[in-house]
């Protein structure tokens, strides 16, 4: 199978539900056994495809001239993997248009080769393409031009003004680079940074707080390399980094990461401070495992893992707690691209609940003088402020402590939260509060 087939098949499996394309591109391409180029040009197509699915579906329909909607499954993903390939990837137009024609005989039969083959051969200049859109009513242009849907557009609109929300939709389509963290319970900075120039690794770092943060101008080769199976390294987004330092753990504390999976947040913890006992929590059998093999490849061992609701359960008494929130997760469309796809206004109502609900409970397991972080990645301030305000009302005992008091204030907010803007602060966004317990009983 070649890697557009099994990009036309991936889509076709995952039917709009596109949360575990990362999932179906590794197990296709394991049971493929596809070479490395083959496996990238899979993930590129992927996520291409998602990431530009409204813009590609408007082409379609430029050039079919028919409602795309009654378009057989099989047939509508060949027609926009083909144009992803033609229109924005810059493969070759006759490259594109044969791969998938060939695609489309493998998958389907003549007839249907012979439509792909019509409208790939037929796509629109970009003349065409502006004029097209141009018609649209505004918010509607945006939407299909950024491919985000239309009602998020619109609130991004409502709460950045139009311009940083083109801003918004813009760096949400461009390319991600992953952030990776220097563990410096194994290895040294410059003893690492000397093992990355020796493998031809150019990389642009960040220090904070005694740790190294950086990106490489060649992830894939870093991920593949000894240095990242050694775990001289980790993969993480400085942006979600913030929260654990605003939460400055320190010695003989007892710490609790309530939503710990897939455990980033916990592993940066538990190499903060060495004599510290740290609780990492998560409902998912499956996070948990994730987490449970990343402790042991960073040889980290002062951490216990629990399998609890945090919304309901009871836990130890703690010093403090990290409450990284189940949200919507807006702030990291660059990186996760079918979260657009995936989210719908229904969850600004359920998720608070559910947020608000965990910081509830978590406040019973707080002692006197003890502190929360409560932290997101996601944009809305239904998510955000809205749960804080809410439960500062109910709980008087809590105080929020301003954020630049621990973090430089270019990441902060005016009321004192960690506050980062995917497109001004140029990575995933986040949101964290640190709030401080004054009148609790111990």
């Amino acid at each position: 199978m070649k890697p557009r087939t099994a990009a036309v098949l991936i889509l076709n499996r995952l039917n709009n539900n596109l949360q575990n394309c990362d999932r179906e591109i590794d197990r296709i391409a394991r049971q493929e056994n596809f070479f490395h180029s083959d496996r990238q040009l899979l993930h590129n197509i992927i996520k291409g495809v998602i990431q530009n699915l409204s813009y590609i579906d408007f082409l379609i329909s430029l050039t079919y001239k028919k409602n795309i909607k009654k378009l057989e499954r099989t047939v509508l993903n060949l027609m926009r993997v083909g144009i992803y390939q033609a229109m924005l990837l810059k493969i070759p137009s006759y490259a594109a248009v044969f791969e998938t024609v060939e695609a489309a005989k493998e998958i389907c039969n003549l007839e249907v080769a012979k439509l792909i083959n019509a409208v790939l051969r037929n796509l629109p200049d970009r003349t065409q393409i502006e004029r097209e859109l141009s018609r649209l009513p505004e918010i509607k242009r945006l939407s299909v031009e950024y491919s985000h849907p239309k009602w998020l557009t619109t609130k991004w609109i409502q709460q950045f003004g139009k311009e940083e929300a083109i801003e918004l939709l813009r760096f949400n389509n461009s390319v991600y680079h992953p952030t990776f963290r220097h563990n410096p319970a194994v290895i040294s900075w410059e003893k690492l940074k000397e093992m990355l120039l020796e493998q031809d690794l150019n990389i642009k770092e960040t220090h904070l707080n005694g740790f190294h943060f950086f990106h490489t101008d060649n992830p894939a080769r870093l991920l593949k390399s000894n240095i990242f199976k050694n775990r001289f390294c980790s993969v993480q987004d400085l942006s979600q980094a913030l929260p654990v330092f605003l939460l400055n753990p320190a010695e003989n504390e007892t710490v609790l990461d309530c939503c710990a999976g897939p455990g980033g947040k916990t592993t940066l913890i538990a190499q903060l401070v060495r004599n510290i006992k740290v609780y990492a929590n998560d409902i998912s059998l499956r996070r948990l495992t994730l987490l449970k093999n990343e402790l042991k490849l960073l040889k980290l061992k002062n951490v216990e893992l629990l399998k609890l609701d945090a919304a309901k359960s009871r836990f130890p008494r703690i010093d403090k707690v990290l409450i990284d929130a189940p949200c919507t997760a807006t702030g990291t469309i660059v990186k996760n691209v079918d979260i657009r796809w995936n989210r719908t206004p229904v969850d600004l109502k359920n998720l608070p609940e559910l947020q608000i609900s965990t910081l509830e409970n978590m406040a019973q397991h707080i002692k006197n003088s003890g502190v929360i972080v409560y932290c997101t990645c996601s944009l809305e301030h239904e998510e955000n402020w809205a749960v804080v305000d809410r439960f500062l009302q109910k709980h008087k005992e809590f105080k929020v402590e301003p954020a630049w008091n621990l973090i430089d204030k270019k990441y902060c907010d005016e009321r004192g939260a960690i506050s980062i803007i995917p497109h001004r602060h140029k990575m995933t966004g986040s949101f964290a509060v640190r709030l401080i317990k004054y009148n609790g009983q111990k």
